[in-house]
């Protein structure tokens, strides 16, 4: 067991799949590896499997939160200069409102839905089309000094901020956690926080580690 929402549950084996054709999806419509990918969901297959559909497709994750106003997630779109965006179906009226009107054009990927979308004046893909699709085989090579995510700041002091992490940053991170915790395969881990909120990190990455 890899994943627990509700009563949903998805063996690693499922979600690597998933996660390697929604990865394929980033590269075929990006035309190449993507470099930011925003997720767009809360709690729900989307969001956590758009999370890791972005890191096999080499891609850096920055992960926007439907509860915040449509201004600020616009404004994260904008400074994160994202390539493409994988939204949960039922946010998608908060991404239409979120999303700039000029200059940026991020490929939309709407994974739960399965009637065709409009086209927006950009590339949408529902998962009517992402179910023609094999998983990615090849894994587009990352190396440490590589920015795995980028996180934004409350903004309690001024404008909100992007935070770059690195992949060897996480890394070395979980390192020191599982020797620290013991985590093993038979532990669980709640997702206690938003995904925009840097402790996801743990609560996401140390279970797929253990």
């Amino acid at each position: 067991l890899a994943l627990s929402i509700g009563k949903r549950t998805w063996a690693y084996a499922e979600l690597e799949r998933t996660a390697r054709i929604w990865a394929h999806a980033l590269l075929h419509a990006c035309d190449g590896r993507p470099r930011q990918v925003g997720v767009l969901g809360y709690r729900s297959e989307v969001s956590f499997v758009g999370v890791t559909a972005s890191l096999l497709a080499g891609a850096t994750f920055v992960p926007l939160n439907p509860n915040f106003p449509p201004g600020r997630t616009r404004m994260m779109i904008e400074l994160a200069d994202l390539d493409a965006i994988i939204v949960q179906e039922r946010y998608l009226p908060h991404l239409l409102q979120a999303l700039p009107g000029e200059g940026i054009r991020p490929v939309i990927l709407v994974p739960d839905a399965q009637d065709s979308l409009p086209k927006l004046g950009r590339p949408v893909c529902s998962g009517q089309a992402l179910d023609e699709l094999e998983p990615l085989v090849e894994l587009p090579p990352v190396l440490e000094s590589e920015i795995v995510y980028v996180l934004f700041t409350s903004g309690s002091t001024g404008v909100p901020k992007g935070v770059a992490v690195m992949h060897g940053n996480v890394l070395h991170f979980i390192d020191v956690m599982m020797d620290r915790y013991g985590l093993g395969p038979h532990d669980r881990l709640s997702q206690t926080y938003d995904q925009s909120f840097d402790p996801s990190i743990f609560d996401i990455f140390m279970a797929f580690e253990a």
